[in-house]
């Protein structure tokens, strides 16, 4: 067993000292090492999808990726849904490159693939998508970095035990560990 100390001082917006000796202990860890971070924020976008409508489900058409399609290892497509053609351009497409990361569902959150494809599909809103500039972070280092020990547990600290972490999501995009 672990014991951290936690100052009030440095809680932010959640009185969790396991939430934030995570973020504590990996920051002094690569302090340690002499790396230079920068927030999220400052390398990446984080457009925002939405999920089509109930009734917009066919059995053909666009493909859709939802949670269940993002693994830790590769993008399942064996088991996608369909939207039609015409809500195509409704609904938010990813780039070549994007990260797709799960962001609700309490033992799904923290799932990230990057989206390497020529498949035209749609992306739903329970899917964090992050666009990180290629001028300023490779994709490739970056879901190294959030599949490797010290960015996974920042993913997974923000699961609070319910499913609805949706609005979750801004806090993930601004507060994930700087690096």
């Amino acid at each position: 067993m672990i014991a951290s100390e936690v100052l009030f001082s440095q809680l932010e917006d959640r009185i969790d000292a396991g939430f934030c000796a995570t973020k504590i202990h990996i920051e002094e860890r690569l302090k340690t090492k002499a790396l230079n971070f920068e927030p999220m924020e400052t390398l990446c976008d984080f457009p925002k999808a939405k999920t089509p409508p109930q009734n917009g489900y066919t059995d053909s058409g666009i493909p859709v990726l939802k949670l269940k399609n993002i693994t830790n290892y590769f993008i399942d497509w064996g088991d996608v849904s369909f939207v039609p053609e015409m809500l195509y351009s409704n609904l938010f497409q990813p780039q070549k490159e994007d990260l797709l990361i799960t962001a609700t569902g309490e033992g799904t959150i923290g799932r990230v693939n990057i989206f390497d494809e020529d498949e035209k599909c749609i992306v739903t809103g329970e899917v964090m998508v992050v666009r990180p500039n290629p001028q300023k972070v490779n994709p490739y280092f970056l879901l190294t970095y959030l599949r490797c020990k010290y960015g996974k547990p920042q993913l997974i600290r923000f699961v609070r035990g319910a499913t609805g972490q949706q609005d979750k999501l801004t806090y993930i995009q601004k507060t994930l560990s700087k690096f």
